[in-house]
């Protein structure tokens, strides 16, 4: 029995096996190749979504929460946004990783995308470029 990472690909999983007509071995084949796709998809989606969120706390982190701390005497802000940023940054190298295989990347795309991460816009920069 195969294992599935989720409802939704064993619901698909069953509609496949239901709809083969004999050829069994091709119809598991291709329901494997339609789930892999549609995680992919999946995961392609979510770190859109981390890199967003990932670019805008780290724009937060430099423009409102670091002159807070140093000008005003306020390092509150530095320690909820930095611990929610950081957060999000290794849910963005972890996302990147995943989506190495199947968006088909070479090393130096990675790690520019990975690289991307470090800088201010850089997430934005990925987003457009390579989503």
């Amino acid at each position: 029995m195969h294992r599935f990472r989720n409802i939704y690909s064993r619901n698909l999983y069953a509609y496949c096996a239901n709809i083969g007509c004999g050829a069994r071995r091709f119809n598991d084949y291709l329901c494997r190749k339609i789930i892999y796709f549609m995680e992919a998809k999946r995961n392609k989606h979510i770190f859109k979504w981390v890199s967003l969120l990932e670019g805008l706390s780290f724009l937060l982190l430099l423009l409102i929460a670091m002159p807070l701390k140093y000008f005003f005497d306020m390092p509150q802000m530095v320690s909820h946004v930095g611990m929610a940023h950081g957060i999000l940054f290794i849910g963005y190298i972890a996302m990147a990783l995943t989506l190495v295989k199947p968006m088909e990347w070479n090393l130096k795309q990675t790690a520019l995308i990975m690289g991307c991460s470090l800088i201010p816009f850089g997430p934005f920069y990925v987003e457009k470029k390579y989503l």
